[in-house]
């Protein structure tokens, strides 16, 4: 089974709600280019965000498989943004999973919602654990799926994901992951 991990394509941005804002004129492009990308791997099913972002991408890149949205991939709430780029800038960037932000979710929170996921995702291939799936999601929540697919601890591992980069990771019948594929749109 392959595994096609997305971070959702270019939004409208702020002011618009972080939940709601759709894709932007180029985001719908990418979408386009990103789906060429993911049709030669014909994912029999697609996992997305409940964010209007990600489920556009996902709609214009999935046509064909069956689409599940799960809060679980959902965005991680940041709370105080300059709080945030603050902590980061003074960890030089490096993820701690004990540290949590004014109002928002912890690291901590993130990675125990994605095992969650993932423990989801393992009992609904049980069935059909040939299948390759596609997920879109969030930059943050992307870095942790890597790490967590993996098997690397998150805990001081960081990407930087722009819109429409992806990852292909062949997962064995026991769950042990080879990166086959990296690149952005």
């Amino acid at each position: 089974m392959k595994v096609i991990v997305c971070r959702h394509t270019e939004d409208i941005g702020p002011p618009h709600d972080n939940q709601s804002r759709g894709l932007s004129q180029r985001g719908k492009e990418q979408a386009k280019l990103l789906k060429k990308v993911i049709d030669k791997y014909l994912p029999a099913k697609t996992y997305s965000s409940t964010f209007q972002r990600a489920i556009e991408t996902t709609t214009i890149i999935s046509e064909q498989s069956q689409i599940t949205q799960s809060e679980l991939l959902d965005e991680q709430s940041p709370g105080n943004s300059e709080e945030i780029g603050q902590k980061l800038k003074n960890n030089r960037g490096y993820i701690s999973l004990h540290e949590t932000y004014n109002c928002g979710e912890s690291y901590r929170s993130l990675k125990e919602r994605l095992e969650e996921f993932i423990t989801q995702l393992q009992l609904d291939l049980a069935s059909n654990p040939e299948c390759n799936i596609l997920i879109v999601t969030h930059g943050r929540a992307m870095t942790f799926l890597f790490a967590i697919l993996l098997g690397f601890e998150p805990n001081g591992f960081n990407l930087s994901l722009d819109y429409g980069s992806y990852y292909v990771v062949e997962m064995s019948n026991d769950w042990r992951a080879m990166l086959l594929e990296f690149h952005q749109i």
